[in-house]
């Protein structure tokens, strides 16, 4: 029985104990969540103001924190010391603790800014480089990462806006520059580059239409005096200056144009035409072909570099044939095969004079007279220098029996090349029967003169 009564005893203290224990738990935590958690949660609040305020100034979570660890910490301490409430920043009636807890809170804040302002100079940087060495796209990837991660980080939008400028992407950057204004309302240097987008995508559009018109000269002077000068990367601008370039038939500047394009990116399928073009059209066939060759091992399927191949080849193909039925002999076949070949690109001087001597010789020889009179003409129309073609065409005169012609012809090849001019093909002459005897005595008579 007493011992019964002992353990219902021992229950009964064990249980009093746990009850009070749980009371005084229980006001503890009251007692903390009133004097500790209810100011860190106000501190926190007004911490995120503060946040908030600073927030689009990279520099203002430092200076806010230089102020207050040099003005005003001695009396916040000084504060809390009496525990007195204080004022802070136009916030009146905060407490010691609030006080405390902002500035625990902003120095967690002041070693984010500052971890985060060394990633964005890192992340500058790092831009700059790419933009040096003309990775484009490396820098862009970063800027738009940068503006992902903190989209209030305004001089990644100033950045991206000038480098979209640059490459001539004028809708993007506008609305790049447009972003940035709002951050920095006002900004005269994002005005005066926007100003300056304007007029680029003003002048590449006229510089378009100048060129479908065919105003080659004032095109050119839109493209370089303007456009590349505000969006020097300007990859269409380029291609255009090009354009323009080879229909003024400046291949010599077409092609070095073009070398700066294809060192930057030697697979530019368009710099390799272009480039092609030009040394097509100063005769350079070889390395024309070989431009146009690699342009379609990149990409065997590109229409204006297949046309522009297989022309060339088809020009080589055509003037060999010509060349080669004219040494064997086979006049009239070689007639029909240099008109072929100089009815496949009219416009190719630098080798259709040959093709056009060429033709007049065999005209020649086949005593059609008026016929090479007329192709001696054409290459003496594109080269009037050419002596060959002066010779020829002196004795297509003869055979069409305009003596004076002729010797007005053969007279001022002499005097331009006297060493080289020989009168040794007068003797073929002699023994040509196209041409009368009489005819050619009275040639002989003026030439002594």
């Amino acid at each position: 029985m007493l011992k019964s009564l002992s353990l219902n005893w021992a229950f009964n203290s064990m249980a009093w104990k746990g009850l009070v224990y749980t009371a005084f738990i229980l006001n503890f935590v009251l007692i903390c969540q009133h004097l500790l958690l209810q100011p860190l949660v106000s501190a926190l609040v007004l911490a995120s103001g503060f946040v908030s305020q600073l927030q689009g100034e990279p520099n203002g979570f430092r200076e806010f924190g230089e102020r207050l660890a040099t003005k005003e910490m001695f009396s916040i301490l000084v504060s809390l010391v009496g525990l007195k409430s204080m004022p802070l920043y136009g916030i009146s009636g905060l407490q010691p603790l609030h006080i405390l807890s902002i500035c625990l809170c902003l120095t967690f804040q002041l070693g984010c800014v500052d971890e985060n302002l060394g990633n964005a100079a890192e992340l500058f940087e790092r831009v700059s480089q790419s933009i040096k060495v003309k990775r484009y796209s490396e820098a862009l990837n970063d800027l738009n990462a940068a503006i992902e991660a903190d989209p209030a980080l305004s001089e990644a939008y100033m950045r991206r806006a000038s480098l979209l400028r640059q490459l001539c992407r004028y809708e993007e950057s506008e609305k790049s520059y447009k972003k940035f204004l709002e951050l920095k309302p006002r900004n005269s240097v994002a005005e005066k580059e926007l100003s300056q987008l304007h007029q680029a995508q003003s002048a590449l559009e006229t510089a378009f239409g100048l060129f479908e018109s065919k105003d080659y000269t004032k095109a050119l002077d839109y493209v370089d005096k303007v456009v590349l000068v505000f969006s020097p990367a300007c990859s269409k601008a380029k291609m255009l200056k090009l354009k323009l370039l080879l229909a003024a038939k400046d291949y010599s500047s077409v092609i070095s144009e073009s070398g700066f394009i294809l060192k930057e990116d030697e697979n530019n399928l368009e710099a390799l035409l272009l480039r092609g073009h030009a040394y097509y059209y100063l005769a350079d066939h070889d390395v024309a072909q070989r431009h146009y060759q690699k342009g379609l091992r990149l990409d065997p399927e590109h229409g204006e570099l297949k046309k522009a191949y297989f022309r060339l080849k088809n020009l080589l193909k055509k003037t060999k044939s010509a060349e080669d039925n004219a040494n064997k002999g086979k006049l009239r076949v070689a007639v029909e095969d240099y008109k072929g070949a100089l009815a496949l690109d009219p416009n190719h001087l630098a080798h259709n004079v040959h093709l056009h001597l060429g033709l007049c010789k065999v005209l020649v020889r086949l005593g059609r007279g008026k016929d090479a009179l007329s192709s001696c003409s054409e290459a003496l129309n594109i080269d009037k220098d050419l002596l060959e073609a002066l010779v020829q065409r002196g004795e297509a005169k003869l055979l069409t029996e305009d003596w004076e012609g002729a010797v007005e012809d053969l007279k001022s090849a002499a005097e331009k090349s006297p060493q080289s001019f020989r009168f040794a093909h007068f003797e073929d002459l002699l023994n040509s029967t196209e041409v009368h005897f009489h005819g050619f005595l009275l040639f002989v008579r003026i030439v002594a003169k």
